[in-house]
């Protein structure tokens, strides 16, 4: 092998020696690059004070509409507008734009010249995407809680743990899901919106086996609303939990090989 085509496989080591470059960094890198990467974009100053004046007129909405019988109407807006409405669009607004708006905006280009597998690259985004989500929808139920001690409703410590792990739960799936619809079509909102109506609300509510193809269902597996028992039980949330990792796995794996198949028209952000 010549000089040339030695260094071309071959990394210089910290003791000058010359060792094998890897083709491509690994998922491990893939998830951590892409973590720092959305994490700014997420996060960023204009993000941040767009949740927070979101988040602020919320809490009084909440406040102000559940002047009549507070307990009850708390616990319905984490039930149904929180967990019901809320939480999915979250996930399918970031989720879906995560990997499509970076087609649309050209800047995939720039992590396609990255040595990631195209797999890799998506389960970093999903990752990445689900911390971000996470983060925003627990500050979405947080204000909801708060809105409800300003009533005098009190929510005990196993009501709130019920409520993080039905938020977990369904940021890993409805994300999983929301990131599938992105990289199949830049209309991910609409076939979102649609997905939504026909099985999130649709098919959870047929008292038969098919409803547990929906997320919806899961949660309230996990959260059944009542603020006044003293939280779930770890077989509940394990039976609520485990349905939404299966969901997210298989639709991630489908993501993946969309992703690593499909042609991609930069730029588009329709195809």
């Amino acid at each position: 092998m010549s000089d040339v085509a030695e260094r071309e496989v071959m990394g210089e080591g910290s003791n000058g020696a010359w060792r094998p470059v890897e083709a491509h960094p690994g998922l491990k890198a893939a998830v951590v690059g892409m973590l720092l990467l959305k994490t700014r974009i997420f996060f960023s100053p204009s993000s941040l004070l767009k949740n927070l004046g979101g988040g602020f007129a919320l809490g009084l909405m909440v406040y102000l509409w559940s002047r009549g019988n507070p307990n009850a109407m708390i616990s319905e807006w984490l039930e149904t507008p929180f967990l019901g409405y809320l939480l999915p669009l979250t996930c399918l607004t970031m989720g879906g734009g995560a990997i499509r708006n970076e087609i649309k905006e050209y800047t995939i280009e720039y992590l396609w010249t990255r040595a990631l597998k195209r797999s890799h690259l998506l389960i970093g985004t999903y990752v990445a995407s689900v911390v971000a989500t996470f983060c925003f929808c627990v500050f979405y139920g947080t204000v909801i809680c708060l809105a409800g001690f300003l009533r005098g409703v009190g929510i005990s410590g196993g009501d709130y743990l019920s409520l993080l792990l039905a938020t977990f739960g369904g940021c890993l799936a409805y994300v999983a899901i929301s990131l599938l619809l992105g990289v199949v079509t830049g209309r991910f909102m609409v076939l979102g919106i649609l997905y939504g109506s026909l099985v999130e609300v649709g098919i959870s509510q047929i008292p038969m086996n098919v409803r547990n193809l929906a997320v919806s269902h899961h949660l309230k597996g996990i959260y059944p609303g009542s603020l006044s028992s003293d939280g779930g039980v770890l077989w509940a949330w394990a039976l609520g939990l485990g349905p939404c990792l299966l969901i997210a796995a298989l639709a991630l794996a489908v993501g993946s090989l969309v992703f690593s198949n499909k042609q991609y028209s930069i730029g588009a952000g329709k195809d």
